[in-house]
């Protein structure tokens, strides 16, 4: 098994049987999907420059085997605990995951 199935294999995990919670996600074109993510309403975002600037706000974890398509490409909604977000930024992990950056609309 390569490094990249076990991590798709505990992504699948955390978010499935341990920290998931449904979400509602759907696409700049209108097609709505149902879809489980791992959402933090106070995700510490740290830029590592000479400052050391960090912030922090919402953000939602996926796979992205599990959306209707790829945030990157596409400007979607997320509807989480009955509160509507846009996505302000898209940070691919590179092993098959997603972390959204979100903004209360």
């Amino acid at each position: 098994m390569t490094w990249r199935d076990q991590v798709a294999r505990m992504d699948g995990a955390l978010v499935d049987r341990h920290f998931g919670e449904p979400t509602t996600y759907t696409t700049g074109s209108g097609q709505v999907a149902q879809v489980n993510g791992i959402f933090d309403a106070e995700y510490v975002r740290v830029d590592a420059g000479e400052a050391g600037v960090g912030s922090a706000g919402p953000a939602v974890f996926y796979r992205l085997s599990d959306l209707p398509a790829d945030p990157g490409d596409d400007e979607p909604e997320i509807q989480i605990n009955g509160v509507t977000y846009r996505v302000t930024e898209v940070k691919n992990d590179g092993q098959g995951g997603v972390t959204l950056m979100l903004h209360r609309l």
